[in-house]
């Protein structure tokens, strides 16, 4: 693999320099081509060889499409620093609406996964101001459910509301039946955070009936599956909750994500101490702390402690 990818950079590197006096298009093109293909390390280290070569070619698509390949290889600290990098080259140029809007919730995204909802907010308050500039109801729609999960996590349950609600009303609008699934999920998260888990499984049950998923949000299906589980660990329904944790975590494995996968290790460890598997419980649960711990991410790492400590 690692073979193949260096005589790929090599013929790269070759192709890209004869192209880059015809037009930065070419460059973004090819790029992209390799990208949709799934060779993200190949993307990856091609644009780091370009910018190397080449200081005059589209910075922002350069760290953009970057940024998108470090996602998809699960590096999320890495993808945050190159859609940082985005902005910064976006907004010193200001060429590019639509992909200074992707880069801005991109960033927001990237903040909130990480554990980061007060980072993430004025990312995507950019983005809804971006999207609202530009009438786009769908991009409305979907920066509202964003800023509703922020508001709901830091305890603003009457804000996420009000966001919440008016995304649904822009998705029933447009009979949009993917992003009223989401819009069900966002409304079992308040239901969580509410401590109305009965409601919250009724909400994630009815997003999980929508397969379909919007473009590149390839984990969405696994992150309800965790929130199901959740939920029913919540109600003490514990065979369904490691039911649900199991999938998720089986789909974690599939897409190659450690991250969602010890999260699920966090919740199984609470499983397993409630059925009184008090030894399973430990040891999984240890295994996320030092999980986390090398991670360097605080939150999840107190998560992990907790599960242990309980």
């Amino acid at each position: 693999m690692i073979k193949s990818i260096r005589v790929f950079l090599s013929c790269l590197t070759i192709f890209l320099c004869a192209i880059s006096a015809q037009g930065q298009s070419d460059v973004e093109k090819h790029l992209l081509g390799q990208y949709r293909a799934k060779q993200y390390e190949a993307v990856v280290q091609a644009v780091d060889s370009i910018l190397i070569i080449d200081k005059e070619q589209n910075l922002a698509r350069m760290y953009q499409i970057k940024a998108d390949a470090l996602y998809f290889l699960n590096d999320l600290p890495g993808a945050l620093e190159s859609y940082l990098l985005t902005i910064d080259a976006l907004e010193e140029y200001n060429v590019d609406t639509v992909h200074l809007l992707e880069a801005y919730s991109h960033t927001g995204f990237s903040y909130l996964y990480l554990g980061n909802p007060e980072e993430a907010l004025p990312y995507y308050l950019q983005a809804l101001k971006i999207a609202s500039a530009k009438k786009d109801s769908s991009e409305i729609s979907n920066q509202l459910s964003h800023l509703g999960n922020i508001y709901s996590q830091l305890g603003r349950f009457e804000k996420a509301k009000e966001y919440f609600d008016e995304a649904y009303d822009i998705d029933f609008a447009l009979n949009d039946s993917v992003a009223l699934a989401y819009d069900m999920v966002n409304l079992g998260d308040l239901m969580i955070n509410l401590n109305r888990a009965n409601e919250a499984i009724t909400y994630y049950r009815n997003g999980l009936m929508q397969e379909k998923t919007r473009a590149e949000n390839h984990n969405t299906h696994m992150l309800r599956l965790g929130k199901l589980a959740s939920a029913y660990l919540q109600t003490e329904e514990l065979d369904s909750a490691l039911k649900y944790n199991n999938l998720a975590s089986e789909e974690a494995l599939a897409l190659d994500d450690s991250l969602s996968l010890v999260k699920q290790w966090i919740t199984r460890s609470k499983i397993y101490l409630k059925m009184g598997r008090s030894d399973q419980a430990e040891d999984i649960g240890r295994q996320a702390f030092r999980y986390f711990t090398d991670y360097n991410s605080p939150k999840f790492r107190v998560s992990a402690g907790k599960a242990l400590v309980d």
